[in-house]
């Protein structure tokens, strides 16, 4: 037990001394991570399908895009979604606000600096994020508070959560990820709809964030 103890105290301490303006370095992590570290690097391409395939097999709607046709592909989602009584209006990132006018697909559009806790649980449908990277082996997406997406409550409170992401920001595993982007900032990782089971063991969905996710994959 003391060996232990003094182990993990001493990985505690060589993180501590390798930080970097409150980052851990890639060289202290990698070392942390060895199984990531030693898979073999996959072709972009194949890392693009297995990222779809796997977001696919938590149960989740993917649409590959061309460059300039998210608005369209995004209208034509929501008309196939039957909404709630009130669910009206659909939250959307500011840096993809000016691709829509004041509604889309009947839908109001709203900047989520105008929506409040309240409008999250009576009106608002789902939000239209991007996010910070993809990691293709788990099919987990990950946010990191960038101001390419919408705040953290409009993308966990809603029913529906509607992702962007680029094809570039696809990376193999989590050490790819370490390396992207910045670990400074709070993350938060998707892997699929929220979903649970209760003690029998039935599937409960929606309970942690939306229970329904849509990703939209730019390709170029």
């Amino acid at each position: 037990m003391t060996s232990s103890k003094n182990e993990i105290l001493q990985r505690i301490r060589q993180a501590n001394t390798s930080q970097v303006t409150g980052v851990r370095t890639q060289s202290t992590l990698i070392r942390m991570a060895p199984v990531g570290d030693t898979e073999p690097r996959m072709d972009h391409d194949d890392l693009v399908k297995l990222f779809i395939e796997r977001v696919e097999d938590y149960r989740s709607t993917m649409v590959e895009i061309g460059p300039n046709e998210l608005a369209s592909a995004f209208e034509k989602v929501l008309k196939g979604i039957e909404a709630r009584e009130g669910f009206d209006t659909i939250c959307v990132a500011p840096p993809l606000l000016h691709l829509f006018n004041k509604t889309v697909a009947g839908y109001k559009v709203a900047n989520p600096d105008q929506l409040t806790l309240t409008d999250y649980n009576s009106k608002v449908l789902g939000t239209l994020s991007g996010c910070a990277i993809g990691l293709a082996t788990s099919g987990t997406i990950i946010f990191n508070s960038s101001d390419d997406e919408a705040p953290g409550i409009s993308t966990l409170v809603p029913d529906h959560l509607f992702v962007v992401i680029n094809e570039s920001q696809i990376v193999q595993d989590i050490v790819g990820a370490i390396t992207s982007f910045d670990l400074g900032r709070p993350l938060t990782m998707v892997s699929g709809p929220s979903a649970t089971s209760d003690i029998e063991l039935a599937r409960v969905e929606g309970v942690h964030g939306p229970r329904n996710l849509t990703v939209f994959v730019v390709r170029q």
